[in-house]
């Protein structure tokens, strides 16, 4: 069984701002999340939508409903003024490269977690996981940094 210090479940926005602070205690860190790429909703959803798309921020991707959701956004001259935006690209781009960088912090993607063993006062003391990674983790301290509270279901 493999151990660990911290384990992260999720590596959304929340599971990655976890996770690397962690790992640059000295904490030997696991971040664990279902899909190919760490990211979560920053990376893998339509949000570029709301916020601005591509390298312009003056393009954008959606003007049907949102011009109602944020009418604010398109009274204003894009010409003169700079909008915000993020490219989901550049995002994901960054979590892979400040990741990478923290020697205390394993990344198992495409890695489900299965199932959860408890100890004494349901105190998590395991998980199980599968996908990329085959294996039963244990941990010192467990979080949860899924959207859907996966870990904490369980």
């Amino acid at each position: 069984m493999d151990l660990f210090d911290v384990i992260v479940v999720g590596a959304g926005i929340g599971g990655i701002s976890s996770a690397v602070p962690a790992a640059r205690t000295g904490a030997g860190t696991l971040l664990v999340d279902s899909n190919e790429h760490i990211g979560g909703t920053g990376v893998h959803s339509p949000l570029g939508l709301l916020c601005g798309c591509g390298p312009r921020a003056d393009f954008w991707c959606n003007e049907g409903v949102l011009q109602e959701f944020f009418p604010h956004l398109w009274g204003i001259d894009r010409a003169k003024e700079k909008l915000w935006y993020y490219d989901s690209n550049d995002l994901a781009e960054r979590y892979a490269t400040v990741t990478a960088k923290e020697p205390n912090l394993t990344v198992w993607s495409a890695t489900t977690l299965q199932s959860v063993k408890v100890g004494a006062g349901k105190a998590i003391q395991s998980i199980r996981v599968a996908g990329k990674h085959h294996a039963d983790v244990a941990g010192k301290v467990f979080i949860d940094g899924t959207a859907d509270g996966n870990l904490s279901a369980l």
